[in-house]
């Protein structure tokens, strides 16, 4: 009854007339999934079309779309698009239900499978759809990232109350700040890029429009855990696979969302990898609604290799790496990196290799993309040798496996006496900016 009331208040700051478009694969959702959606929203109209043109006098028109629609140069910048079930998953939930109607050929076929009907290769045209959907997410994003939701892994509940909340955020004059709420930063990356040293510049930039941080490492939380209970040195490698340390850092998390609820950002020291950023947020969204903001690398140039066999793309740039590699080279002391050169050498490569045909725009499905430069773009003059080594050793070795030690060595020789020099990269208005598109500012 509580929740209910909770709701009710937030429909009425709404600044209507606003139209929300949900778009997803064929029986993504059920019948029940979207009375859900619709009981928190409160739409005054349903309708199972959209016309990019279309006008709206009063209310909240919710529009529930399976099909490919057309984005114009001038969205309304009172219509919010949901994207839901772009992946794997959206594909075989709809092949399977669009199958059981070819097989039986009911003359009763509903309106999204006919277009399948008669489909020689049904899973290829679903599949060209979420193409063309991710597409279209990714123009929004660039166009408009204010009107548009990757809902992939959400449940109807939580699609309803981020619709709201998104509503509100792009609609200041409803209420009082319209920067309310936590916001979690989730860096993806490798070691060396600098993440660490870029928490005295969010520090500054938060403080500066009236935000508080909180920095939360994971490897330290294990470390001090481990030490407690066994009075040994510290172990600062941080293992989401490790029950009791996950435990800790979520109630650690849970207690700060919980505690500052308004205009605070909580970093999330740690580098971490699709799949492990993917657990954090599913893990999170059991407890809270709180913002996710993925923080990637800014790189002008993204990298491609390729064997005999295929090509193997990069968004991080091959100058990003090899300025990553020399900072391990140069910093004696690393919580995370131990051992010699060659072995902190073999780390940073494997995890650059866990980002080998990943495209960042993914993080969108999980909240806001914030680009950051975080080394210097400009050094483009790469010595053949040593990106040479940094090919063969990317290509011999996937994440799981160990790389050629001989060859290793060698890189870790170049490494050592390479004298590269590369300019200063004044990150604090790159941050600023950021922070006002993703706060509305």
């Amino acid at each position: 009854m509580e929740e209910s009331k909770n709701i009710d208040c937030v429909i009425n700051k709404l600044e209507l007339p606003l139209i929300v478009v949900i778009v997803y694969p064929p029986q993504w959702f059920s019948n029940e999934d979207i009375e859900t959606i619709a009981s928190i929203i409160h739409p005054t109209e349903i309708t199972y079309s959209w016309n990019p043109r279309m006008s709206i006098t009063e209310g909240l028109r919710l529009c529930l779309i399976s099909h490919r629609v057309r984005i114009p140069q001038d969205l309304n910048l009172k219509c919010l698009m949901v994207y839901c079930g772009i992946n794997d998953e959206g594909v075989n939930k709809s092949e399977e239900s669009i199958r059981n109607f070819v097989s039986v050929k009911s003359n009763e076929v509903p309106s999204y499978a006919l277009p399948y009907m008669k489909c020689e290769d049904i899973r290829s045209k679903l599949v060209q759809l979420i193409s063309c959907w991710r597409e279209d997410i990714a123009l929004l994003n660039s166009k408009y990232p204010n009107n548009v939701i990757a809902a992939d892994y959400l449940k109807p509940q939580e699609i309803g109350q981020l619709i709201l909340s998104k509503f509100l955020m792009k609609n200041p004059q409803t209420i009082n700040n319209p920067r309310k709420g936590c916001y979690l930063i989730m860096p993806l990356g490798i070691p060396g890029m600098g993440k660490s040293s870029l928490i005295p510049v969010l520090q500054e930039v938060l403080h500066s429009i009236s935000f508080t941080l909180t920095v939360i490492s994971p490897d330290t939380i294990r470390a001090e855990s481990i030490n407690k209970q066994t009075n040994t040195e510290f172990d600062y490698n941080f293992d989401y696979n490790n029950k009791n340390t996950r435990t800790l850092l979520f109630k650690r998390l849970k207690d700060e969302i919980y505690k500052n609820v308004h205009n605070h950002v909580i970093f999330l020291d740690k580098n971490h990898s699709p799949k492990s950023l993917e657990m954090v947020y599913k893990e999170i969204k059991r407890f809270s609604n709180v913002n996710f903001v993925c923080l990637v690398p800014k790189c002008n140039s993204p990298y491609s290799i390729q064997n005999s066999r295929k090509i193997y793309s990069y968004e991080f740039s091959i100058s990003f790496l090899i300025q990553c590699l020399i900072r391990i080279r140069d910093r004696l002391i690393h919580e995370t990196l131990r051992g010699p050169l060659s072995e902190k050498i073999s780390i940073v490569l494997k995890m650059y290799n866990i980002f080998r045909n990943f495209p960042l725009q993914e993080c969108l499905k999980f909240g806001d993309l914030m680009q950051i430069p975080f080394t210097d773009e400009s050094y483009t003059e790469i010595d053949p040798m040593l990106e040479n080594l940094i090919n063969y050793l990317l290509l011999s070795f996937s994440p799981e496996e160990k790389p050629d030690l001989s060859r290793l060595q060698d890189l870790t020789n170049a490494i050592m006496c390479a004298s590269l020099s590369f300019q200063h990269v004044s990150q604090h208005e790159f941050v600023l900016n950021e922070f006002k598109r993703i706060f509305n500012l």
